[in-house]
Protein backbone atom coordinates (compact mmCIF):
# COMPACT_ATOMS: atom_id res chain seq x y z
CA UNK A 1 0.00 0.00 0.00
CA UNK A 2 1.26 3.36 -0.88
CA UNK A 3 0.45 6.24 2.21
CA UNK A 4 0.27 10.10 1.70
CA UNK A 5 1.49 11.44 4.77
CA UNK A 6 -0.14 14.89 4.92
CA UNK A 7 0.47 17.00 8.34
CA UNK A 8 1.08 15.75 11.93
CA UNK A 9 -0.73 12.33 10.95
CA UNK A 10 2.78 10.36 11.94
CA UNK A 11 2.01 8.64 14.92
CA UNK A 12 2.44 5.34 16.92
CA UNK A 13 -1.03 4.12 15.68
CA UNK A 14 -0.27 4.82 12.15
CA UNK A 15 3.26 2.51 12.02
CA UNK A 16 1.50 -0.07 13.94
CA UNK A 17 -0.84 -0.22 10.32
CA UNK A 18 1.59 -0.22 8.18
CA UNK A 19 2.88 -3.55 6.47
CA UNK A 20 6.30 -5.05 5.19
CA UNK A 21 6.77 -3.25 1.58
CA UNK A 22 4.58 -0.89 2.50
CA UNK A 23 6.07 2.83 1.13
CA UNK A 24 5.22 6.23 2.86
CA UNK A 25 5.10 9.57 1.01
CA UNK A 26 5.45 12.23 3.37
CA UNK A 27 4.35 15.76 2.36
CA UNK A 28 2.99 19.35 3.74
CA UNK A 29 4.40 20.09 7.66
CA UNK A 30 5.08 16.08 7.66
CA UNK A 31 8.03 16.58 6.13
CA UNK A 32 9.65 17.79 9.57
CA UNK A 33 9.50 13.96 11.00
CA UNK A 34 12.51 13.18 8.93
CA UNK A 35 14.99 16.34 9.98
CA UNK A 36 17.24 14.69 11.95
CA UNK A 37 16.91 15.24 16.10
CA UNK A 38 13.38 15.13 15.60
CA UNK A 39 11.20 13.77 18.47
CA UNK A 40 9.51 11.19 15.56
CA UNK A 41 12.76 10.41 14.53
CA UNK A 42 12.20 6.76 16.34
CA UNK A 43 8.99 6.34 14.71
CA UNK A 44 10.83 6.32 11.36
CA UNK A 45 13.30 4.04 12.43
CA UNK A 46 10.63 1.47 13.37
CA UNK A 47 9.09 2.12 10.06
CA UNK A 48 11.69 1.32 8.12
CA UNK A 49 12.41 -1.74 9.81
CA UNK A 50 9.36 -3.02 8.81
CA UNK A 51 11.12 -3.39 5.12
CA UNK A 52 8.49 0.21 4.46
CA UNK A 53 10.51 2.81 2.52
CA UNK A 54 9.97 6.54 3.20
CA UNK A 55 10.13 8.83 0.72
CA UNK A 56 9.93 13.15 0.34
CA UNK A 57 9.46 14.77 -2.67
CA UNK A 58 12.31 17.16 -3.17
CA UNK A 59 9.97 20.23 -4.02
CA UNK A 60 8.34 19.27 -0.48
CA UNK A 61 11.55 19.60 1.29
CA UNK A 62 12.77 23.18 -0.39
CA UNK A 63 8.97 24.41 0.45
CA UNK A 64 10.04 23.76 4.09
CA UNK A 65 13.48 25.34 3.68
CA UNK A 66 14.99 21.54 4.60
CA UNK A 67 17.66 20.31 2.51
CA UNK A 68 18.64 16.77 2.17
CA UNK A 69 21.65 17.25 4.44
CA UNK A 70 19.62 18.31 7.31
CA UNK A 71 16.93 14.99 7.48
CA UNK A 72 17.48 11.14 8.35
CA UNK A 73 19.78 9.65 5.77
CA UNK A 74 17.35 6.59 5.25
CA UNK A 75 14.85 8.62 3.52
CA UNK A 76 14.95 8.85 -0.16
CA UNK A 77 14.07 11.90 -2.12
CA UNK A 78 12.49 11.90 -4.82
CA UNK A 79 10.68 14.03 -7.85
CA UNK A 80 7.50 13.96 -9.12
CA UNK A 81 7.82 11.21 -12.01
CA UNK A 82 8.81 8.92 -8.95
CA UNK A 83 5.89 9.74 -7.40
CA UNK A 84 3.53 8.22 -10.04
CA UNK A 85 5.86 5.49 -9.74
CA UNK A 86 5.01 4.72 -6.58
CA UNK A 87 1.09 5.11 -7.42
CA UNK A 88 1.55 2.77 -10.43
CA UNK A 89 3.49 0.12 -8.22
CA UNK A 90 0.25 0.09 -5.29
CA UNK A 91 -3.31 -1.01 -6.14
CA UNK A 92 -4.22 0.87 -2.53
CA UNK A 93 -3.28 4.22 -1.71
CA UNK A 94 -4.45 5.90 1.43
CA UNK A 95 -4.20 9.82 2.46
CA UNK A 96 -3.39 10.53 6.27
CA UNK A 97 -4.77 13.36 7.15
Amino acid sequence: MLHLIVQGSFDKVFVERLGAGDDIVLQQSAVFVIAQGHDKNALILQVLQKACSVYVLKDELELFGLSEEQILSDVKVIDYSNLVELTVKHKAIKTWR
